[in-house]
């Protein structure tokens, strides 16, 4: 896979989450850091019943259809039942939804790198699946190298961004 790193914007339109396996909350615990909710496609379970009365996930039928897919910015499938992942991917994929299948990268159109996050700086570090200990070694050691403060900073700078360029020419 030749990857081109981008942001996604999730604050208007829901990230679908397709599985209650331990895989998928923990993508959507992930994603949560930036999205103000997430819709589970997947059978009650506790952790996803928490999100919901926490107004953080809606939770729609299990067994997905073209329509709970189209417009989503992106789709996390993890079920656990390989055929089923395969299946909801390639309908997701023929609607041009980013579609990530963890630890499946033939039937995915983006990975999740390991991430950095100092809100709102963020880093993300992608091998594309190559060499994910070695992502794991580099987000542990910026995380120790970034100043946890950083993020103030990138505030500061976007509170004072248009001053500034009135002040200072291009």
């Amino acid at each position: 896979m030749s990857a081109f790193p981008i942001f996604i914007d999730v604050s208007d339109r829901r990230p679908l989450i397709v599985g209650g396996t331990w895989l998928a909350l923990a993508k959507a615990r992930l994603i949560l850091q930036w999205a103000p909710a997430v819709t589970f496609a997947s059978l009650p379970s506790p952790e996803i019943a928490a999100l919901r009365e926490a107004g953080r996930a809606d939770v729609i039928a299990a067994d997905v259809k073209l329509d709970d897919l189209a417009g989503r910015p992106l789709v996390i499938i993890a079920t656990g039942v390989l055929e089923e992942d395969a299946r909801i991917a390639h309908m997701a994929r023929a609607l041009g939804v980013n579609t990530n299948v963890p630890d499946r990268p033939d039937i995915s159109n983006f990975s999740l790198g390991a991430i950095v996050s100092r809100k709102p700086v963020t880093v993300a570090i992608g091998t594309t699946g190559s060499a994910p200990v070695l992502a794991t070694q580099l987000r542990a050691k910026l995380e120790q190298d970034l100043h946890p403060r950083i993020g103030k900073l990138a505030e500061f700078a976007s509170r004072h961004r248009a001053r500034v360029a009135k002040t200072i020419p291009d």
